[in-house]
């Protein structure tokens, strides 16, 4: 087989806006030196992990036709006689208390803490939705709030795989508060710069995916969600098979691993596979690594643009930083993307207020790749700056 790498689409922690954003894997393979090169491996094998773009696919996953037949009985024509029910197995929850698994509540179940989150997600096999809001004067957390959170459609759908931990950050935590120091640690350790912001992480607290507020209404958002966590299963099935492999076929289940991944997701919390993958690929034959360090780039452009609005409200020498970074550093898809969603620190700013070169800047973004991450985040962007333009354009000059 011929050996494919591919990427999937990454969230975006964009700062000032609205997001920020088969056991048998290795079966087939035939194990190779380490004198096989990378090259050479991504032309003899492939393996396909499909994932769903949109939240609309994850409707149809794995649906069935078929009926399962009756089970047969000794008198013709008798129907069959039930099985003594089972009582439901027990469950110990974390302050020793045993619990009853009852039905999915149609709200949310707030944790405060992720210790806790960790241990009642391992018990229950499910994932953890670390959900960092700002009070109610924040837009975009407000819409999240009352379109998404408080939809008793999202809850009955995404309680059955997540549990969700609020972390609120309009305000100081009371000393005494669970959790509260570690929450705010939480949020400097893994760079959340905007809010709202969703980051999604498996059983141990590991995060794999990142989201913000989405135009659409609660059981949608919950079937994104639910779409976002196939990023995790394809990173633990390349994970299990890079395990067994060694060499340059090791190299590509890592990089197909955290190429599945956010780019900063990869740098915060997967250094450690990260650095494997650039010793057993020196000459970045994946391709992968040289993309992951262009982050770091684009953090140092950020900082270097907010602290000349910020300093001394240069607006026009943040723009000749965007320009000449793009100029320099030739980035192209979503980093393209990522370093012209900069250009939305000066546009959105509230002394600006720029309604119109907001809706320029967006249709440049999506013009590169409609369908990447920050494609639709800038549809979500455009639709906003587009609908205040029109409401600005009708009021009347006094």
């Amino acid at each position: 087989m011929r050996f494919s790498l591919f990427a999937l689409p990454s969230a975006l922690l964009i700062s000032g806006c609205a997001a920020a954003v088969s056991d048998d894997v290795g079966a087939g393979v035939e194990r190779s030196s380490n004198a096989v090169s990378v090259a050479e491996v991504a032309a003899g094998a492939e393996v396909v992990f499909q994932k769903e773009k949109d939240a609309d696919g994850a409707k149809n996953v794995d649906s069935r036709d078929s009926v399962l037949p009756l089970p047969a009985t000794e008198t013709a024509g008798a129907l069959p006689v039930p099985a003594e029910p089972q009582p439901l197995p027990e469950l110990v929850g974390v302050s020793g208390t045993k619990l009853v698994k009852a039905p999915e509540s149609p709200v949310v179940n707030w944790l405060n803490d992720l210790s806790e989150a960790e241990s009642i997600a391992a018990s229950e096999n499910k994932d953890i939705a670390v959900v960092f809001m700002g009070d109610d004067l924040n837009p975009w957390c407000r819409q999240l709030d009352s379109e998404v959170f408080s939809r008793p459609a999202f809850a009955l759908s995404a309680n059955k795989h997540f549990v969700f931990v609020l972390i609120d950050s309009s305000q100081a935590p009371a000393p005494d508060e669970k959790g509260a120091s570690g929450n705010v640690a939480l949020r400097e350790a893994w760079g959340v710069r905007a809010l709202p912001t969703i980051v999604l992480a498996d059983q141990k607290g590991r995060p794999y995916a990142v989201t913000g507020y989405r135009n659409m209404g609660g059981l949608d958002y919950a079937l994104q969600m639910e779409s976002l966590r196939r990023i995790r299963e394809q990173r633990d099935l390349c994970f299990a098979a890079a395990r067994q492999e060694t060499g340059s076929v090791r190299a590509v289940y890592l990089a197909q691993a955290l190429r599945a991944m956010d780019d900063e997701i990869v740098l915060r919390h997967y250094a450690g596979e990260f650095a494997e993958l650039k010793q057993l690929d020196p000459e970045n034959e994946t391709g992968l690594a040289g993309n992951i360090e262009f982050m770091p780039k684009l953090n140092a452009l950020r900082s270097v643009m907010l602290g000349k609005i910020r300093n001394n409200r240069d607006y026009a020498g943040a723009l000749k930083c965007a320009d000449d970074f793009i100029t320099r550093e030739s980035p192209t898809g979503e980093h393209l993307q990522r370093a012209l969603f900069l250009k939305l620190n000066v546009y959105g700013s509230a002394e600006k207020r720029d309604h119109a070169a907001v809706v320029a800047l967006m249709n440049a973004i999506i013009e590169i790749d409609p369908r990447s991450e920050p494609g639709q985040t800038a549809v979500d962007v455009r639709a906003r700056a587009q609908a205040l333009l029109a409401g600005a354009r009708a009021v009347p000059e006094p």
